[in-house]
């Protein structure tokens, strides 16, 4: 059964119920009413019989009540009537004409003296209604007193007459109130299990509109509040097992690229090795190959010292301390260490370096000029240039370096931050870096909050690669 089913027919018999508890409570009230008005009566009778001897009095006691006193009596052998009022002639004629003789009026006061209360209350048969007629007898006359009874007996008579009007419009009054009290509870009520349905299939695509200050309105305040909640949460659960996939294929793909790397040296190795040891063509004389081993040991420890580097700000376990440095004296020093490098290539290098003071990690910020330098110097042509430029801006200091001669493809420029990722020409040539370099520098300068970039720079007659970072100025300098 449908809740707007259930909630209709339990409020439609609470209304019936308490249609029929109202009504029967008036009746009730009614009832006890008209028993209070006939012990009135009662009570009137007793009075009268009492002063039935003392004229004026009764009188007096008749007027202020409202009571009409009628009497039968004999005189001469004949049946006497004494009227006292006209506008019940009805009622006197209808209980008076029992009498025809003399006879009738002994029979009926030797009746009434054998009652136990002595007095008799007549049945309304046709009488008129609001009216109650009793009798007794004293000295041998019948007195009826009659009293009115119109405030409760009027109101009880109509109340039995509408009796059924009054159920059948308390019964549709009911069944109105009822299926909108019901609408008004259940379709709530049915909105919540809709939503909680959606919920429960992750679909958060609808949101409760229930206005009020119930409860009713609260929870459905409450079930929005979780839907937006648990939507949350799932979109990152997702988010993280997104990435936490995508962390797993980088891995996948490190472990494959170092494999390939340190694939090289080992072969070119264990080939030396072989050779000297089956003392196999030139290698009957070792010691002229062992320049070359030390080469191909040093190519691999580069490449686990990168890979170690790697790791360490992947995971941000290398702490990074900012202290002030003079930036001039940063790209010197590090230009100096690749003397022999750019001696090989007869590259001219050029500087434009501005006095300013940068605020970084000694060690972090070598990795990046040594590996950005490297990168610039071994992609410049021979007898070429690698130019050197800082601007300063007013909370950081603008590095740009460039090296002349070739441009790198748009497909290149898409994937150099990649760890292991060169051009197939570069890996042809693998005592060059380690595929890192450039993954590295990144790192670092996102752990700086630096921004960086690589892009091709044409002239009329030249191509040239800019790698430009920024580093953040040691500004207590300037307060000084």
């Amino acid at each position: 059964m449908k809740i707007h089913s259930r909630f209709f027919i339990t409020f439609f018999c609470f209304a019936l119920f308490f249609s029929l508890s109202s009504y029967l409570a008036q009746d009730s009230i009614f009832k006890h009413s008209q028993d209070k008005e006939i012990a009135r009566v009662d009570n009137e009778i007793n009075v009268v019989k009492n002063l039935v001897d003392k004229p004026d009095e009764l009188n007096r006691f008749l007027t202020e009540n409202d009571i009409i006193l009628d009497v039968v009596y004999t005189e001469n052998n004949q049946v006497k009537f004494n009227y006292h009022d006209n506008l019940i002639n009805n009622v006197n004629s209808d209980i008076l004409s029992r009498y025809k003789n003399v006879s009738d009026v002994t029979k009926e006061c030797a009746y009434l003296n054998n009652l136990p209360n002595q007095s008799l209350r007549e049945k309304p048969g046709t009488f008129d209604a609001n009216y109650i007629i009793q009798s007794f007898c004293h000295n041998n006359k019948i007195y009826y007193i009659t009293s009115h009874y119109t405030e409760y007996n009027d109101a009880y008579n109509l109340l039995k007459q509408s009796y059924f009007l009054i159920i059948t419009g308390t019964v549709i009054i009911s069944a109105i109130l009822s299926y909108i009290l019901a609408r008004y509870i259940s379709t709530p009520i049915t909105q919540i299990n809709f939503m909680t349905k959606k919920l429960s299939n992750l679909d958060f695509s609808q949101k409760l509109n229930i206005a009020g200050n119930d409860e009713i309105a609260e929870l459905a305040t409450n079930i929005n509040i979780l839907s937006d909640k648990l939507k949350h949460s799932i979109d990152k659960l997702k988010d993280n097992i997104i990435k936490e996939k995508e962390a797993s294929d980088h891995q996948i793909q490190l472990f494959a690229s170092m494999s390939h790397e340190l694939k090289t040296p080992i072969t070119i190795l264990f080939g030396i090795l072989e050779g000297i040891k089956n003392k196999v063509g030139p290698y009957k004389e070792p010691l002229n190959y062992v320049d070359d081993m030390i080469d191909e040991v040093n190519n691999m420890q580069n490449i686990v010292m990168s890979l170690l580097n790697y790791a360490k700000f992947s995971v941000q376990e290398m702490e990074i301390k900012l202290k002030p440095y003079d930036l001039e004296d940063l790209i010197c020093e590090n230009v100096n260490r690749l003397n022999t490098l750019i001696d090989e290539k007869h590259i001219n290098i050029e500087t434009n370096i501005i006095d300013d003071v940068v605020l970084v990690d000694r060690t972090s910020i070598d990795l990046v000029l040594k590996n950005v330098l490297e990168n610039a110097i071994y992609y410049t042509e021979e007898n070429s240039k690698v130019e050197i430029f800082t601007s300063s801006f007013t909370d950081y200091v603008l590095i740009q370096i460039y090296n002349h001669g070739t441009n790198i493809d748009s497909e290149s420029l898409n994937h150099i931050f990649e760890p292991f990722y060169r051009s197939d020409k570069s890996r042809l040539d693998y005592k060059h870096g380690t595929g890192l370099g450039l993954t590295i520098v990144k790192q670092i300068l996102e752990r700086y909050g630096s921004n960086y970039s690589m892009y091709n720079v044409n002239t009329e007659d030249e191509y040239a690669v800019c790698f430009e970072f920024t580093l953040k100025k040691d500004i207590t300098k300037d307060d000084k």
